[in-house]
C-alpha cells in the first residue's frame, strides 16, 4: 500500500471483536484510483497481502471513503 500514488499512512484500530483499517491519502483522488486499481488477483499474487486478507471476514467488510472537513 505504501507504494500507492498519494499514501501518507496506515493505522489498524480495535474495539473489541471490530477491527479497523485508517488508510490516509493526499487527496480523495489517490484513495478513490487505489479502490479502481486493485483486485483480489493483485493481492492473490502477493503472499503477505493474501495472508493479511485471509483474516478479513468478507462477509462483515465494508469500505467507507472519507474526506477531512477540518483538522485541529
Amino acid at each position: 500500500m505504501s507504494k500507492q500514488k498519494g499514501y501518507i499512512s496506515w493505522k489498524q484500530l480495535v474495539e473489541g471483536e471490530m477491527w479497523a483499517d485508517l488508510l490516509i491519502f493526499e487527496t480523495m483522488d489517490d484513495a478513490q484510483n487505489v479502490m479502481k486499481t486493485s483486485s483480489t488477483e493483485d493481492f492473490a499474487k502477493n503472499a503477505f497481502a493474501h495472508e493479511f486478507f485471509s483474516f478479513i471476514d468478507q462477509e462483515s467488510a465494508k469500505i467507507h471513503l472519507f474526506s477531512v472537513q477540518k483538522s485541529y
